[in-house]
């Protein structure tokens, strides 16, 4: 019995080996977190994420269906993946020990120490609840 001359543990064997092969290819991309990094748009350093394209549900219909698109879509998914900002979501990092990274890294330090050092406007009685009704 079997699908196609192939056996059902022939089948379990050469599925087995798809997902090992794509656990692999997952383990050896799998690279360090984000330290030592800054975005260029918001001025994070240090707090990244890992962007995967595509989608989790596609991936698993496509294994379900056949081994070979599946397989070549994890692929294309474990390639395609990249680090982005925390915060904001930016692709656009730079390494903090860069001359780039170094003039970011002073730039926005600048910024936030200038905002912090001006004064927030008072809004004391500007609320609708704070004026006194008729």
């Amino acid at each position: 019995m079997g699908i196609g001359g192939i056996s059902i543990f022939q089948l379990g064997m050469i599925l087995i080996g798809a997902v090992v092969f794509v656990a692999i290819i997952k383990a050896l991309l799998n690279r360090g977190g984000g330290e030592g990094l800054i975005c260029t748009r918001c001025g994070t350093s240090g707090q990244t994420r890992w962007v995967i394209p595509g989608h989790w549900l596609i991936e698993l219909v496509l294994w379900l269906l056949l081994i070979v698109p599946g397989l070549i879509y994890t692929i294309w998914r474990a390639s395609s993946r990249h680090q982005a900002c925390k915060a904001c979501g930016s692709r656009d990092l730079v390494p903090l020990e860069s001359p780039a990274g170094r003039n970011l890294a002073q730039q926005f330090q600048a910024e936030v120490s200038a905002a912090s050092q001006t004064p927030a406007p008072r809004t004391a009685g500007k609320h609708p609840r704070d004026t006194p009704r008729p």
